[in-house]
């Protein structure tokens, strides 16, 4: 059994379950939005709400120094267990 984690609600009731600290790829939607991005690897800063609205984040890109606001939805979490780490 696993435990509950701690959700996100915006405004429309959609819910995402990022947290701090949480290491992130882009998701297909976010390679298609974001053609630049050379990292596609990175971890999640903050999610709290921004003035942008509360359906971004902000990830720090493995190859940046500064991090980037993006929405929710243009990245996904990597699930460590299927990478092979702990």
């Amino acid at each position: 059994m696993t435990t509950a984690e701690p959700k996100k609600t915006n405004k429309l009731g959609i819910m995402h379950s990022l947290r701090n600290g949480d290491r992130i790829r882009l998701s297909r939607l976010g390679e298609i939005r974001n053609p630049r991005k050379s990292a596609k690897l990175g971890t999640v800063v903050s999610v709290k709400l921004h003035k942008s609205g509360p359906n971004s984040v902000l990830v720090l890109f493995d190859d940046r120094k500064e991090p980037s606001r993006l929405h929710w939805t243009y990245v996904e979490r990597i699930d460590h267990s299927a990478i092979g780490h702990d």
